[in-house]
Protein backbone atom coordinates (compact mmCIF):
# COMPACT_ATOMS: atom_id res chain seq x y z
CA UNK A 1 0.00 0.00 0.00
CA UNK A 2 2.83 2.51 1.06
CA UNK A 3 4.36 1.48 -1.82
CA UNK A 4 1.46 2.54 -4.24
CA UNK A 5 1.45 5.36 -2.98
CA UNK A 6 5.13 6.20 -2.92
CA UNK A 7 4.67 5.88 -6.78
CA UNK A 8 1.48 8.09 -7.19
CA UNK A 9 3.67 10.85 -5.39
CA UNK A 10 6.38 10.28 -7.88
CA UNK A 11 3.88 10.66 -10.69
CA UNK A 12 2.28 13.42 -9.25
CA UNK A 13 5.89 15.33 -9.33
CA UNK A 14 6.48 14.09 -12.49
CA UNK A 15 3.47 15.38 -13.69
CA UNK A 16 4.08 18.63 -11.89
CA UNK A 17 7.18 19.50 -13.67
CA UNK A 18 5.52 18.69 -16.84
CA UNK A 19 2.80 21.36 -16.45
CA UNK A 20 5.77 23.86 -15.03
CA UNK A 21 7.44 23.27 -18.00
CA UNK A 22 4.59 22.97 -20.78
CA UNK A 23 3.50 26.73 -18.62
CA UNK A 24 6.96 27.99 -19.30
CA UNK A 25 6.97 27.14 -22.88
CA UNK A 26 3.77 28.31 -23.53
CA UNK A 27 4.40 31.76 -21.40
CA UNK A 28 8.10 32.02 -23.56
CA UNK A 29 6.20 31.90 -26.97
CA UNK A 30 5.73 35.19 -28.77
CA UNK A 31 1.99 36.46 -28.66
CA UNK A 32 0.59 35.79 -32.62
CA UNK A 33 0.57 38.81 -34.24
CA UNK A 34 -1.95 40.50 -36.57
CA UNK A 35 -2.28 39.85 -40.16
CA UNK A 36 -1.37 42.62 -41.70
CA UNK A 37 -4.22 44.89 -42.69
CA UNK A 38 -4.13 45.99 -46.07
CA UNK A 39 -5.92 49.10 -46.40
CA UNK A 40 -8.69 49.61 -49.04
CA UNK A 41 -7.52 50.48 -51.88
CA UNK A 42 -7.84 54.40 -52.40
CA UNK A 43 -9.16 56.14 -55.19
CA UNK A 44 -6.48 57.05 -57.72
CA UNK A 45 -6.55 60.75 -59.12
CA UNK A 46 -4.43 59.91 -62.06
CA UNK A 47 -1.42 63.20 -61.96
CA UNK A 48 -2.61 65.54 -65.00
CA UNK A 49 -0.07 65.44 -67.50
CA UNK A 50 2.80 67.93 -68.24
CA UNK A 51 1.43 71.37 -68.81
CA UNK A 52 3.37 73.01 -71.87
CA UNK A 53 2.69 76.65 -71.83
CA UNK A 54 1.48 78.32 -75.00
CA UNK A 55 3.94 80.07 -76.66
CA UNK A 56 2.71 83.45 -77.25
CA UNK A 57 2.57 84.63 -81.09
CA UNK A 58 6.38 85.37 -82.34
CA UNK A 59 7.39 88.48 -84.47
CA UNK A 60 10.06 86.85 -86.59
CA UNK A 61 13.15 89.09 -86.42
CA UNK A 62 13.98 90.86 -89.42
CA UNK A 63 16.86 89.94 -91.34
CA UNK A 64 19.78 91.69 -90.72
CA UNK A 65 20.28 94.51 -92.71
CA UNK A 66 23.05 93.95 -95.34
CA UNK A 67 25.57 97.01 -95.30
CA UNK A 68 25.90 98.27 -98.48
CA UNK A 69 29.37 98.49 -100.33
CA UNK A 70 31.65 101.60 -99.38
CA UNK A 71 35.23 102.16 -100.43
CA UNK A 72 37.66 100.71 -98.47
CA UNK A 73 40.87 102.76 -99.42
CA UNK A 74 40.94 106.17 -100.63
CA UNK A 75 39.23 107.01 -103.97
CA UNK A 76 40.98 108.72 -107.10
CA UNK A 77 39.49 111.12 -109.14
CA UNK A 78 40.40 111.59 -112.47
CA UNK A 79 40.25 115.11 -114.31
CA UNK A 80 40.83 114.79 -118.12
CA UNK A 81 42.39 118.25 -118.10
CA UNK A 82 44.73 120.11 -116.88
CA UNK A 83 44.84 121.89 -113.65
CA UNK A 84 42.95 125.21 -113.65
CA UNK A 85 40.17 124.36 -115.40
CA UNK A 86 36.12 124.19 -114.55
CA UNK A 87 36.43 120.42 -114.42
CA UNK A 88 39.19 120.77 -112.03
CA UNK A 89 37.97 123.57 -109.97
CA UNK A 90 34.94 121.10 -109.38
CA UNK A 91 36.72 118.06 -108.18
CA UNK A 92 38.43 120.34 -105.84
CA UNK A 93 35.13 121.30 -104.51
CA UNK A 94 34.49 117.71 -104.30
CA UNK A 95 37.76 116.59 -102.70
CA UNK A 96 36.93 119.59 -99.76
CA UNK A 97 33.80 117.87 -99.15
CA UNK A 98 33.87 114.39 -99.41
CA UNK A 99 34.35 113.54 -96.22
CA UNK A 100 31.55 113.88 -95.36
CA UNK A 101 29.76 111.08 -97.29
CA UNK A 102 32.57 108.60 -97.77
CA UNK A 103 34.48 106.67 -94.93
CA UNK A 104 37.45 106.87 -97.32
CA UNK A 105 39.03 110.07 -98.93
CA UNK A 106 39.42 111.23 -102.07
CA UNK A 107 42.40 111.98 -104.32
CA UNK A 108 42.44 114.49 -107.50
CA UNK A 109 44.74 113.24 -110.18
CA UNK A 110 44.51 115.50 -113.24
CA UNK A 111 45.38 113.33 -116.68
CA UNK A 112 44.98 115.36 -119.32
CA UNK A 113 45.72 114.68 -123.10
CA UNK A 114 43.62 114.31 -126.39
CA UNK A 115 41.11 116.41 -125.67
CA UNK A 116 40.02 114.69 -122.99
CA UNK A 117 39.97 111.19 -123.83
CA UNK A 118 43.51 110.21 -122.67
CA UNK A 119 41.90 110.35 -119.17
CA UNK A 120 38.63 109.32 -120.43
CA UNK A 121 40.32 106.13 -121.60
CA UNK A 122 41.99 105.75 -118.04
CA UNK A 123 38.84 105.77 -116.32
CA UNK A 124 37.42 103.11 -118.94
CA UNK A 125 40.58 100.82 -118.36
CA UNK A 126 40.36 101.23 -114.68
CA UNK A 127 39.42 98.10 -112.45
CA UNK A 128 35.64 98.52 -111.56
CA UNK A 129 36.75 98.20 -108.27
CA UNK A 130 34.81 102.05 -107.09
CA UNK A 131 38.23 102.87 -106.30
CA UNK A 132 38.81 105.10 -109.59
CA UNK A 133 35.59 107.41 -110.46
CA UNK A 134 36.15 110.17 -113.14
CA UNK A 135 34.51 113.73 -114.11
CA UNK A 136 34.15 115.36 -117.11
CA UNK A 137 31.71 113.33 -119.27
CA UNK A 138 29.61 115.67 -121.12
CA UNK A 139 32.36 117.69 -122.26
CA UNK A 140 33.70 117.92 -126.12
CA UNK A 141 35.49 114.70 -126.23
CA UNK A 142 32.38 113.24 -125.56
CA UNK A 143 29.88 115.51 -127.44
CA UNK A 144 31.27 116.96 -130.21
CA UNK A 145 34.82 115.11 -131.13
CA UNK A 146 32.63 111.75 -132.17
CA UNK A 147 31.28 113.74 -134.88
CA UNK A 148 34.38 115.20 -136.30
CA UNK A 149 37.00 112.65 -136.12
CA UNK A 150 37.03 108.68 -135.58
CA UNK A 151 37.92 107.87 -132.15
CA UNK A 152 39.85 104.69 -132.11
CA UNK A 153 39.62 102.57 -128.17
CA UNK A 154 36.79 104.75 -126.73
CA UNK A 155 33.10 104.92 -127.22
CA UNK A 156 31.74 106.73 -124.16
CA UNK A 157 28.10 105.24 -122.97
CA UNK A 158 29.42 101.91 -123.71
CA UNK A 159 33.07 102.10 -121.64
CA UNK A 160 31.45 104.35 -118.65
CA UNK A 161 28.96 104.65 -116.51
CA UNK A 162 27.50 107.81 -115.82
CA UNK A 163 26.30 108.15 -111.90
CA UNK A 164 25.26 112.28 -111.82
CA UNK A 165 25.92 115.59 -113.14
CA UNK A 166 27.17 118.01 -111.19
CA UNK A 167 27.34 121.30 -113.35
CA UNK A 168 26.40 122.75 -116.77
CA UNK A 169 28.47 125.34 -118.26
CA UNK A 170 27.83 127.56 -121.32
CA UNK A 171 30.37 129.64 -123.57
CA UNK A 172 31.86 132.52 -123.66
CA UNK A 173 33.68 135.03 -125.41
CA UNK A 174 36.48 137.42 -124.62
CA UNK A 175 38.82 139.90 -125.96
CA UNK A 176 42.26 140.93 -124.13
CA UNK A 177 41.24 144.54 -121.58
CA UNK A 178 43.41 146.46 -123.78
CA UNK A 179 41.55 145.36 -127.21
CA UNK A 180 39.86 148.29 -129.23
CA UNK A 181 36.70 145.65 -129.53
CA UNK A 182 33.92 146.34 -126.96
CA UNK A 183 31.52 144.06 -129.00
CA UNK A 184 31.55 140.45 -130.57
CA UNK A 185 29.64 143.13 -134.17
CA UNK A 186 32.80 145.19 -133.50
CA UNK A 187 35.37 142.22 -134.21
CA UNK A 188 32.93 140.97 -137.09
CA UNK A 189 32.91 144.50 -138.46
CA UNK A 190 37.31 144.51 -138.29
CA UNK A 191 37.45 141.33 -140.23
CA UNK A 192 35.65 141.81 -142.98
CA UNK A 193 36.21 145.66 -143.26
CA UNK A 194 39.70 145.06 -143.43
CA UNK A 195 39.94 141.48 -144.53
CA UNK A 196 41.67 139.95 -141.37
CA UNK A 197 41.63 136.87 -140.00
CA UNK A 198 40.26 136.25 -136.37
CA UNK A 199 42.31 134.24 -134.53
CA UNK A 200 40.29 132.70 -131.23
CA UNK A 201 41.93 130.44 -128.39
CA UNK A 202 39.84 127.58 -127.06
CA UNK A 203 40.89 125.04 -124.65
CA UNK A 204 40.86 121.63 -126.59
CA UNK A 205 40.69 120.75 -130.54
CA UNK A 206 36.92 119.58 -131.71
CA UNK A 207 35.76 120.57 -128.06
CA UNK A 208 32.73 121.93 -127.12
CA UNK A 209 34.36 125.57 -127.21
CA UNK A 210 36.46 124.97 -129.98
CA UNK A 211 32.74 124.17 -132.15
CA UNK A 212 31.45 127.10 -131.03
CA UNK A 213 34.44 129.48 -132.39
CA UNK A 214 34.26 127.41 -135.70
CA UNK A 215 30.00 127.51 -135.78
CA UNK A 216 30.81 131.45 -135.44
CA UNK A 217 32.94 131.64 -138.03
CA UNK A 218 30.88 129.70 -140.33
CA UNK A 219 27.77 131.59 -139.60
CA UNK A 220 28.80 134.95 -139.85
CA UNK A 221 30.78 134.35 -142.48
CA UNK A 222 33.95 135.12 -140.87
CA UNK A 223 37.78 134.29 -141.49
CA UNK A 224 38.09 132.46 -138.38
CA UNK A 225 41.17 130.14 -137.41
CA UNK A 226 40.94 128.10 -134.04
CA UNK A 227 43.93 127.90 -131.40
CA UNK A 228 43.68 124.58 -129.42
CA UNK A 229 45.83 123.90 -126.25
CA UNK A 230 45.97 121.03 -124.16
CA UNK A 231 43.22 122.40 -121.68
CA UNK A 232 41.56 125.71 -120.50
CA UNK A 233 44.18 127.22 -118.16
CA UNK A 234 46.56 127.08 -120.77
CA UNK A 235 44.33 128.88 -123.35
CA UNK A 236 43.48 131.70 -120.65
CA UNK A 237 47.19 132.32 -121.21
CA UNK A 238 47.35 132.90 -124.21
CA UNK A 239 44.30 134.88 -124.29
CA UNK A 240 45.70 137.40 -121.09
CA UNK A 241 48.66 137.49 -123.30
CA UNK A 242 47.04 139.26 -125.93
CA UNK A 243 48.38 136.64 -128.31
CA UNK A 244 44.97 136.14 -130.22
CA UNK A 245 41.98 138.51 -131.31
CA UNK A 246 39.55 136.16 -128.96
CA UNK A 247 39.28 133.53 -126.57
CA UNK A 248 36.39 131.27 -125.57
CA UNK A 249 35.92 129.17 -122.48
CA UNK A 250 33.25 128.64 -119.85
CA UNK A 251 31.87 131.21 -117.93
CA UNK A 252 33.76 130.36 -114.89
CA UNK A 253 37.42 130.28 -116.21
CA UNK A 254 36.54 133.85 -117.42
CA UNK A 255 35.06 135.62 -114.84
CA UNK A 256 37.62 136.41 -112.27
CA UNK A 257 39.88 137.67 -115.20
CA UNK A 258 37.13 140.01 -115.94
CA UNK A 259 36.74 140.73 -112.57
CA UNK A 260 40.79 141.75 -112.12
CA UNK A 261 40.39 143.50 -115.30
CA UNK A 262 42.65 142.10 -117.09
CA UNK A 263 40.05 140.73 -119.90
CA UNK A 264 36.90 141.58 -121.24
CA UNK A 265 33.84 139.58 -121.93
CA UNK A 266 31.90 140.25 -125.07
CA UNK A 267 29.04 137.67 -125.26
CA UNK A 268 27.57 134.34 -124.71
CA UNK A 269 27.09 131.41 -127.10
CA UNK A 270 24.12 130.31 -125.59
CA UNK A 271 20.06 130.87 -126.37
CA UNK A 272 19.43 133.40 -123.64
CA UNK A 273 21.78 135.38 -121.32
CA UNK A 274 23.08 133.23 -118.04
CA UNK A 275 22.72 134.15 -114.59
CA UNK A 276 26.26 134.30 -113.64
CA UNK A 277 26.95 136.70 -116.18
CA UNK A 278 23.41 139.07 -116.13
CA UNK A 279 24.74 141.66 -118.18
CA UNK A 280 26.82 139.90 -121.08
CA UNK A 281 24.45 139.76 -124.47
CA UNK A 282 24.48 136.59 -126.36
CA UNK A 283 25.16 136.51 -129.76
CA UNK A 284 21.62 136.40 -131.18
CA UNK A 285 21.25 139.57 -129.19
CA UNK A 286 24.13 141.05 -131.36
CA UNK A 287 22.71 139.86 -134.59
CA UNK A 288 24.43 136.83 -134.79
CA UNK A 289 22.22 134.06 -135.27
CA UNK A 290 24.24 131.20 -133.63
CA UNK A 291 24.19 129.84 -130.08
CA UNK A 292 25.50 126.44 -129.17
CA UNK A 293 24.15 123.97 -125.87
CA UNK A 294 27.27 124.48 -123.97
CA UNK A 295 28.58 121.10 -121.96
CA UNK A 296 27.69 119.04 -118.64
CA UNK A 297 30.19 118.10 -115.86
CA UNK A 298 29.26 114.20 -115.21
CA UNK A 299 30.99 111.64 -112.93
CA UNK A 300 31.07 108.45 -114.11
CA UNK A 301 32.75 104.66 -113.36
CA UNK A 302 34.45 102.05 -115.45
CA UNK A 303 31.63 99.77 -117.40
CA UNK A 304 31.11 96.76 -115.54
CA UNK A 305 31.53 98.24 -112.00
CA UNK A 306 29.21 96.25 -109.66
CA UNK A 307 25.61 97.51 -108.88
CA UNK A 308 25.92 98.05 -105.42
CA UNK A 309 29.26 100.46 -105.95
CA UNK A 310 27.08 101.63 -108.78
CA UNK A 311 24.66 102.91 -105.95
CA UNK A 312 26.72 104.00 -103.53
CA UNK A 313 27.85 106.81 -105.81
CA UNK A 314 24.69 107.76 -106.82
CA UNK A 315 23.68 108.22 -103.13
CA UNK A 316 26.69 110.18 -102.66
CA UNK A 317 26.44 112.50 -105.34
CA UNK A 318 23.14 112.84 -104.11
CA UNK A 319 23.79 113.82 -101.05
CA UNK A 320 26.43 115.66 -102.11
CA UNK A 321 24.11 117.85 -104.12
CA UNK A 322 22.31 118.97 -101.42
CA UNK A 323 24.91 120.21 -99.24
CA UNK A 324 24.49 123.73 -98.53
CA UNK A 325 28.46 124.48 -98.10
CA UNK A 326 29.20 122.28 -101.44
CA UNK A 327 26.40 124.62 -103.45
CA UNK A 328 27.49 127.83 -101.87
CA UNK A 329 30.93 127.25 -102.96
CA UNK A 330 30.18 126.14 -106.62
CA UNK A 331 28.27 129.22 -106.77
CA UNK A 332 31.65 131.57 -105.30
CA UNK A 333 33.00 130.00 -108.32
CA UNK A 334 30.64 131.43 -111.13
CA UNK A 335 29.72 127.31 -111.07
CA UNK A 336 25.97 126.83 -109.67
CA UNK A 337 25.25 123.27 -109.16
CA UNK A 338 23.13 121.96 -112.20
CA UNK A 339 22.76 118.18 -110.54
CA UNK A 340 20.90 115.24 -112.50
CA UNK A 341 20.88 111.85 -111.51
CA UNK A 342 22.32 108.95 -113.29
CA UNK A 343 19.03 107.80 -115.44
CA UNK A 344 18.90 111.90 -116.25
CA UNK A 345 22.32 112.68 -117.14
CA UNK A 346 22.30 109.23 -119.44
CA UNK A 347 19.17 111.33 -121.16
CA UNK A 348 20.45 114.93 -120.97
CA UNK A 349 23.91 113.77 -122.66
CA UNK A 350 21.70 111.71 -125.43
CA UNK A 351 19.95 114.85 -126.42
CA UNK A 352 22.94 117.13 -126.82
CA UNK A 353 24.65 114.83 -128.69
CA UNK A 354 22.05 114.38 -130.80
CA UNK A 355 21.89 118.35 -131.30
CA UNK A 356 25.89 118.58 -131.36
CA UNK A 357 25.51 116.15 -134.37
CA UNK A 358 22.63 117.96 -136.28
CA UNK A 359 24.89 121.90 -135.36
CA UNK A 360 27.91 120.02 -136.92
CA UNK A 361 26.01 118.66 -139.63
CA UNK A 362 24.50 122.32 -140.96
CA UNK A 363 27.75 124.33 -140.62
CA UNK A 364 29.03 121.61 -143.16
CA UNK A 365 32.10 119.93 -140.58
CA UNK A 366 32.87 116.63 -142.12
CA UNK A 367 34.17 114.09 -140.47
CA UNK A 368 37.67 113.09 -140.87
Amino acid sequence: MSQNLGKFKNLGIILAVAIVVIIAVVALRPAPQPAPVTPPPQAVTPAPAPVTPTPAPVTPAPAPVQAGWEPDSPVTLIVPFPPGGSNDMVARVIERYWYRYSPQPIVVVNKPGGGGITGASYIAASEPDGLTIGIGFGRGHDLVMPHIETIEGYDTLRDLIPVANIVAETIAIAVHADSPFETMQDVINWSKTENQTITAAVSTAAGTVDIAMRGLGLRAGLNLTTVPHPGGAPARVTLVGGHTTIGGAHPAELIPLANSGVIRILAVASPERVPVLPDVPTLIEQGIDFYTLGALMGITLPQNTPEEIVTFYEDLFGKLAEDEDFKERLNDLSLPLFYLNAEDTVQTFKDMFEQYGTLISDLGIVKQ
